[in-house]
């Protein structure tokens, strides 16, 4: 029998026939008579007034009420709407039935079905797109809470209003738009569990992380390649083939969608296309917040080692993302993940995934509280807080903490080797992974981190220094201990750490932090992280900082164009330039400078609502007008 079901189909699939039978029974004309259709494409016909029958077998299972999952929520995720007044289906033969029903209304083509999306206002799809406040989660899109369901034999309004224009050749936009959808799994977009334009996004994500990879030949763990991207195909695959999968999984996938959407945004030259990339970016991110959400409001103790790994990607990959979109709220997300790591205390080793992911959040926690003018308590003051949950660490320093970790000759234990996820302590740590993963080596990433501790801090412990002539020794002994060790920072020390090998066949055979392009990155940070020591904890005019701002931009200028495009680098060297940019005041090095930072924008990738280059143009205008 099933050998002669699929000889029936031709050429078609079956989920072409089912999708061109699921289209014409939605405009199928029903008579007065019945009110709703019920069974294998409609056939049979349901009582308009008939009641639900006094028997066990009514209240059975679920299965026997009428059903309507949200297509935007594809887990299933409490958002299903029963109909708790059923109708008794009548008696007569539904083979009968089938004789009254017009098969001619099925040829509905099916590129429209699929394409209705296309065809949306854009003050509708642009409603969807909100900007986060101080609440993370407050500004999820209305839609996505309470998305209404869709009733399976109704057809919308716009599809009869516009058959007409069916038999109109396309416009080169429209081509280009239902072929992406084509690529779509078949099915109906009201049942597709798939996110907005899933597997173009996906497909240029993986371009965009190859290309890049290639770009840059030496040994590398990229997580972006190794873990973030298999995750991402797996769970596109499971909301293909079974239409549902994890939250978490959802929101990493969402998340990297998002990220290849706006490079879309940034990098297509169309200005309707971008502005579309831009849109569906914008749903994306909602809809990995909303996900994560989902997540967030279950009982964060009982998660199990596969769903803190997936987890703490979710809220990396959004972070990455919020970088490289609006740069609103990277840091309240890194504050959960925060909360998170220490939650489960996953300090003493574990899998080598669950490091990697450690020391990205790591890398980012500091870039971004680089940048951040202010310390943020948003995500720590969320009300009804669970009191084992352990609140995030700010980076400021305490009067106990004074020059205590800045010997980076000695050898860290394992415990605070694991541990040390803020780099508060210097020393030496064999099983670091900093320099393979963004090729900044943690000694260089621990001076930044110390140095952002003790800007925060240095106003507060001389206030208290007043009264307390220990203090304010303390603190004058342990900022000159840090200068020093800044100044005193050798790349030639950490290279001598880690050799490269003598049976080298090719440049992919070298380590990352020996190449070329990695050293003037290191070298261009470790200049700008003089100029950031001076102007945030001395407060040092900028005009006696220029020789270092030059240096900066001389080291930068070769490796920028290479780097810039890899998701493992563009946070260094986006930082760079920025701080070095920012104190620019010579012409000719503000122009060099600009360029850049231009360069870093144009992947989207900025520290604030602003680009950096619009927030240099307006520190030198400030500077200027003073």
């Amino acid at each position: 029998m099933s050998d002669g079901l699929s000889e029936s189909l031709g050429s078609q699939t079956a989920e072409d026939v089912l999708a061109d039978l699921d289209a014409g029974s939605r405009r199928f004309r029903r008579q007065k008579v019945f009110c709703l259709f019920k069974g294998p494409f409609g056939a049979f016909r349901v009582s308009e007034g008939g009641q639900v029958p006094d028997s066990a077998d009514s209240n059975a299972s679920p299965s026997s009420e009428d059903m309507c999952v949200s297509p935007d929520h594809p887990e299933g995720q409490d958002h299903v709407t029963r109909n708790s007044d059923a109708e008794d289906v009548e008696n007569e033969d539904w083979m009968q039935q089938l004789d009254d029903v017009d098969f001619d209304t099925f040829d509905v083509p099916l590129d429209f079905i699929l394409d209705q999306d296309a065809h949306q206002e854009l003050g509708t799809i642009q409603s969807l797109i909100t900007y986060p406040s101080s609440d993370l989660f407050a500004s999820i899109a209305p839609d996505l809470l309470t998305t209404p369901c869709v009733e399976v034999n109704q057809l919308p309004e716009e599809i009869t209003k516009d058959i007409v224009s069916l038999k109109e050749p396309l416009n080169e936009r429209q081509e280009t738009r239902r072929d992406l959808i084509l690529r779509e799994p078949a099915g109906s977009t009201f049942d597709s569990a798939l996110p907005e334009e899933a597997s173009s996004l996906l497909r240029h994500y993986k371009q965009h992380i190859d290309a890049t990879t290639a770009a840059l030949k030496a040994k590398r763990q990229s997580p972006w390649q190794l873990m973030f991207l298999p995750c991402a195909f797996q769970t596109f695959a499971e909301l293909s083939l079974l239409g549902t999968a994890s939250h978490t999984r959802v929101a990493v996938l969402c998340a990297l969608l998002a990220r290849s959407a706006f490079k879309l945004y940034k990098t297509d030259p169309d200005a309707t296309k971008s502005n579309y990339w831009r849109i569906v970016g914008s749903k994306n991110m909602d809809k990995a917040r909303y996900h994560l959400q989902r997540v967030l409001d279950q009982d964060m103790t009982l998660v199990h080692t596969v769903e803190y790994e997936e987890l703490l990607m979710a809220f990396l990959a959004m972070s990455i993302t919020s970088l490289y979109h609006d740069g609103r709220t990277p840091q309240n997300l890194l504050l959960d993940a925060e909360k998170l790591i220490r939650l489960r205390k996953s300090f003493t080793g574990g899998p080598q995934n669950v490091r990697i992911l450690h020391h990205v959040y790591t890398y980012l926690r500091v870039i971004v509280e680089s940048t951040s003018t202010c310390i943020s308590d948003a995500a720590g003051d969320r009300e009804n807080e669970p009191h084992h949950i352990s609140p995030p660490r700010t980076f400021r320093i305490s009067e106990d903490s004074l020059n205590v970790g800045l010997d980076p000759t000695v050898t860290k234990t394992a415990e605070l080797g694991y541990g040390d996820i803020h780099l508060e302590v210097q020393g030496l740590w064999e099983k670091t992974l900093h320099s393979t993963i963004h090729g900044i080596p943690e000694s260089l990433m621990t001076l930044l981190a110390q140095t952002i501790s003790l800007a925060n801090e240095k106003k507060h412990l001389e206030t208290g220094g007043l009264t307390n002539s220990k203090v304010l020794s303390d603190l004058k002994r342990h900022t000159q201990t840090l200068e020093k060790r800044i100044w005193s920072w050798q790349l030639d020390f950490e290279l001598a750490i880690s050799p490269p090998s003598a049976d080298l066949t090719s440049n992919s055979d070298l380590e990352l932090i020996h190449h070329p392009h990695t050293q003037l990155m290191i070298l261009a940070v470790h200049r700008a992280l003089v100029i950031y020591f001076y102007r945030r904890v001395h407060d040092v005019s900028a005009m006696v900082l220029q020789d270092n701002v030059r240096e900066t931009i001389e080291f930068l200028e070769p490796c920028i164009e290479t780097l810039a495009d890899d998701d493992d680098f563009t946070p260094s060297l986006a930082w760079a330039a920025f701080v070095s940019a920012s104190e620019a005041i010579k012409p000719e090095l503000q122009q060099r400078a600009l360029k850049c930072v231009t360069i870093t924008d144009n992947q989207g990738f900025h520290y604030g609502p602003k680009s950096s280059a619009e927030a240099v143009m307006s520190i030198w205008a400030g500077r200027q007008s003073t």
